[in-house]
């Protein structure tokens, strides 16, 4: 049981860790541009305008940098990393835990 219990904590933080590094691969220009709430945006790829056309409110575009520069940090760690390389190593990773955990839960459940 402790094992299956160390198992399913090593998923969800791979699991998250999977997430924050598919994500940080986004190039930063294109970061925003997704989000179908905002209308336009600046060369830096910073929102300037609502879907709607109304111009966004200075603490919304603060908030923006603010996403956006945590953003390229998390990008320019995963490009050194190896970028899509790497990612793919973390997914063959989540993988790897994940069959042990079907392991060790079948394992578990013969024994019943």
């Amino acid at each position: 049981m402790k094992e299956r219990r160390k198992l399913e904590t090593k998923v969800q933080e791979k699991t998250k860790e999977l997430q924050r590094w598919t994500k940080a691969l986004v190039d930063p220009a294109e970061f925003l541009r997704d989000e179908s709430k905002y209308g336009s945006w600046d060369d830096a790829g910073l929102p300037l305008t609502f879907a709607d056309g109304s111009e966004i409110s200075k603490k919304a575009r603060k908030q923006a940098i603010k996403e956006m520069d945590k953003h390229v940090k998390d990008h320019n760690e995963v490009e050194t990393r190896g970028g899509e390389s790497y990612v793919q190593s973390v997914e063959k990773e989540l993988h790897g835990i994940q069959e042990q955990l079907q392991q060790v839960t079948a394992s578990s459940s013969d024994e019943d």
